[in-house]
């Protein structure tokens, strides 16, 4: 009897400890990181080399130079080898701006924890029910020739019945300008300044990330001549 007790015990106390096994193994990481969760998600929005992106393909994006105010300057968009180039010729006479533009899906700049692939393949809400908090920042791969280029963001809020725009000034170092080198460049949303025409407008509201319509990289300068900006990506930070 004794040997018989201490068989029974024996396989009891494998069957706690195999128990004990697989839960270890099946309980969540509290340490794991996850590019879903609100700190760290993040999505690539364009890296155009195809139609499959949350862009929705290089063919969105359009050009808003000053000639519609009567301006000279020129610019286009091209597309090679996953480049976006944004090029042309600043003239003063008459305005001193060109840009590029894409519109965005509602909820683009918009994180909703716990989404399904909608989510990660473009920003787009669920219907899971949590909340959607805003993203907070944008990140480009940019080779510049050392000129003030910025990006551009635009809502649906007007103030003083004029459609305000957010800009923030992209400032990759000089040296990779002079030297023709590749920069990543992250800017946060809330250093964006609203203007109108190019003008500051301090007093208007900032930029809502749950009202944007449009984004963009815009060249205004008091200097005449050409302009190359290369864009390789844009990704969308939490």
């Amino acid at each position: 009897m004794p040997n018989l007790r201490i068989a029974i015990f024996s396989v009891i106390l494998m069957l706690v400890l195999a128990v004990a096994h697989a839960f270890a193994e099946n309980a969540p990481d509290e340490h794991a990181s996850d590019d879903t969760t609100a700190e760290g998600h993040t999505y690539v929005f364009a890296d155009f080399s195809s139609d499959d992106q949350p862009s929705g393909g290089n063919d969105r994006w359009r050009m808003v130079n000053d000639n519609v105010m009567g301006g000279r300057s020129i610019g286009n968009r091209s597309f090679e080898n996953g480049i976006m180039t944004f090029s042309g010729s600043i003239n003063t006479n008459g305005g001193g701006f060109a840009s590029v533009r894409i519109p965005l899906d509602p909820n683009a700049l918009m994180y909703t924890p716990h989404a399904d692939a909608d989510q990660d393949s473009g920003g787009k809400a669920s219907d899971h029910g949590s909340q959607p908090t805003p993203y907070t920042r944008v990140q480009l791969r940019i080779k510049t020739d050392g000129r003030p280029y910025r990006l551009l963001l635009n809502d649906s809020t007007r103030y003083q019945r004029r459609n305000i725009s957010h800009r923030a000034l992209l400032t990759p170092t000089q040296e990779a300008a002079s030297n023709d080198e590749w920069q990543t460049v992250t800017i946060s949303l809330e250093d964006l300044a609203p203007s109108w025409r190019g003008r500051a407008v301090p007093d208007a509201p900032p930029f809502d990330p749950s009202k944007a319509t449009t984004l963009g990289m815009t060249l205004v300068e008091d200097k005449d001549g050409p302009f190359t900006l290369q864009i390789d990506s844009i990704t969308i930070l939490h």
